[in-house]
């Protein structure tokens, strides 16, 4: 009975996924997607010398978010938002990362930007969303041609490297960055997916929007699908070709990565920052692989905020060392940021006083 029903079940995803694919020749999601808020990057992080975008994931893993400093939150028509969730319940969305040296990276958390959220008052249930990592794969990810959908593009593929579940009611919509920490790290070498999956709001009645930047600025890495699990389409091709922009969710790279103690550099840098949780001073320590005109160091907060700045010029590729007054900071968690001629890292640490 048991070998019947799993049979009897693959044969109705086999067939579900064909059929899904099936009826997206007339491309209905073309059109449905429209600019409900535009703003500067200027809103959450000034962008300066100093200032290294931390929406990036990192100085070698590309597309990076929002270049021109232009930030969007998509709705979409008949309700609810393009990248998150909306009324034709399209709820899987993912962005891809490249990664240009095929380093192995240490990830141990996920932050999102959310731009809206609306929770049921109707029932009792916090809305669940899945937070899920994939390696990317060549032939993975729908596009359209004009007549057919074909699977002929880079994308998310096997079974998820981590997954973690969001509570709506955890996703900050005040400006402040949304984050998932992993249970346990994981290392991915090579490109990897982001995804997330708010299938579980078409029962529960939420609704969520993630901030994208600007259309033309994307590398076709971001991705929607309607079940977790099913087919990825390249969101570009399934909203029309004119929807070509990255989402924003980024990874946070950790320590067995950069320490100064290994005897390797990730993206051209060894960094360590000590001690995590720290008090009244924070020890920063970083080498360059490679000589840098000039290295910008920057610290921000959960809310984007830039707390602290620094940028030194004509840096060999020893070691530097510096300790910074910390006394003034509030407990919790930030970001440092730090960004050379050819690299950029992101990496957290916490203060607990």
């Amino acid at each position: 009975m048991n070998i019947i029903t799993t049979k009897t079940k693959l044969t109705f995803l086999i067939v579900t996924i064909i059929s899904l694919v099936g009826q997206l020749n007339a491309q209905p999601f073309k059109n449905k997607h429209y600019i409900k808020e535009q703003f500067s990057i200027d809103r959450k992080i000034q962008r300066s010398n100093t200032d290294t975008a931390g929406w990036t994931l990192s100085g070698n893993f590309a597309p990076e978010f929002a270049a021109t400093g232009n930030i969007f939150i998509y709705g979409y028509m008949g309700g609810g938002y393009v990248y998150g969730s909306n009324v034709d319940s399209l709820n899987v969305c993912a962005q891809g990362y490249m990664n240009t040296n095929n380093s192995t990276a240490e990830i141990n958390e996920i932050l999102f930007f959310v731009g809206g959220k609306y929770e049921n008052p109707n029932d009792n249930v916090d809305g669940t969303i899945g937070v899920n990592i994939y390696q990317m794969s060549a032939n993975q990810a729908f596009t359209y041609d004009g007549t057919n959908w074909n699977a002929s593009h880079e994308g998310p593929a096997g079974n998820a490297l981590a997954s973690e579940i969001l509570n709506i009611s955890a996703c900050d919509t005040t400006g402040g960055l949304t984050s998932v920490m992993l249970s346990n790290s994981i290392y991915v070498t090579g490109n990897f997916a982001i995804e997330f999956d708010a299938s579980t709001f078409i029962s529960t009645g939420d609704t969520i929007g993630i901030l994208s930047d600007e259309n033309g600025s994307g590398w076709e890495y971001a991705f929607h699908n309607f079940t977790p699990g099913g087919p990825f389409m390249v969101t570009n091709s399934a909203f029309g070709g004119n929807l070509n922009n990255n989402i924003a969710m980024f990874a946070v790279i950790g320590d067995n990565n950069l320490g100064i103690d290994s005897d390797e550099f990730f993206n051209g840098l060894q960094v360590s920052t000590f001690p995590n949780p720290a008090t009244d001073y924070l020890n920063i320590q970083y080498r360059l692989e490679y000589p840098s005109t000039s290295v910008n160091l920057s610290i921000f907060d959960q809310t984007g905020k830039i707390i602290y700045s620094d940028i030194s010029y004509q840096n060999g590729n020893g070691l530097r060392a510096f300790n910074i007054n910390a006394s003034n900071f509030a407990n919790g968690k930030y970001y440092l940021n730090i960004e050379t001629d050819h690299s950029r890292i992101t990496k957290s640490f916490i203060i607990y006083k």
